[in-house]
């Protein structure tokens, strides 16, 4: 228990800091617009972004950062919240996409922020604006990975390489000699299946998915 409020002795050990005030925010609300945060909010995964008080506690955790520079969760909220669209496309629009799905961001916010599938959110955002371009290949890897999951509910391994090498105009690259070979190992081995199948009744689950998606 506190023994004079000026100098915080507890338990017999004095404590020092200044303690009426509030460490100062990260965000400047004088420059706040709510359009941009408005959006992502109402896509699928972006709903708890508003929650965010920007701790820092996913980034500090977030597996990515030490494989690809300046991947920062907070960094892309924040850029949301404060309506910088322009910052997130110009600067960071190639980073959003870069998220493994660990998930772990999400268990450790304090705050019950899903950051995995805010982060989604923002991308799907970018993609919606046609931002992008030409696709890069994790983008393409990406979108052949989320079609083959909702129209067959798994994976057909054949069949995403071949659609992943076709989307990117490199169908020659899939016929050498050493993606032949790789891929008869691979096969010979059991680690892939010629002809990946279809979970039953997933037309139904299927429908849903692309409905939640639109």
């Amino acid at each position: 228990m506190a023994e004079n409020t000026d100098k915080m002795v507890i338990d017999g050990v004095e404590l020092v800091g200044i303690w009426k005030e509030f460490m100062p925010s990260r965000i400047l609300y004088e420059d706040v617009t709510t359009e941009f945060l408005d959006e992502v909010k109402k896509l699928p995964g972006g709903a708890t972004i508003a929650k965010c008080y920007q701790c820092g506690t996913c980034t500090g955790g977030c597996t990515l950062p030490e494989f690809v520079d300046k991947f920062n969760p907070r960094g892309f909220i924040n850029l949301v919240r404060r309506g910088h669209y322009d910052i997130l496309v110009s600067d960071y629009k190639d980073l959003v996409w870069k998220c493994v799905s660990c998930n772990r961001c999400t268990h450790r916010c304090p705050k019950g922020v899903n950051t995995q599938e805010v982060v989604r959110a923002i991308a799907k955002f970018l993609e919606d604006k046609k931002v992008f371009g030409k696709l890069t290949n994790d983008e393409a890897f990406d979108e052949i990975f989320m079609d083959e999951v909702i129209s067959d509910g798994r994976i057909d391994e054949v069949k995403i390489v071949k659609d992943f090498y076709s989307k990117t105009g490199r169908l020659k690259d899939m016929m050498s000699g050493d993606q032949l070979s790789l891929g008869f190992k691979m096969f010979t081995s059991g680690r892939i299946k010629l002809f990946g199948g279809k979970i039953k009744d997933w037309k139904k689950v299927s429908q849903r998915l692309k409905e939640e998606l639109q």
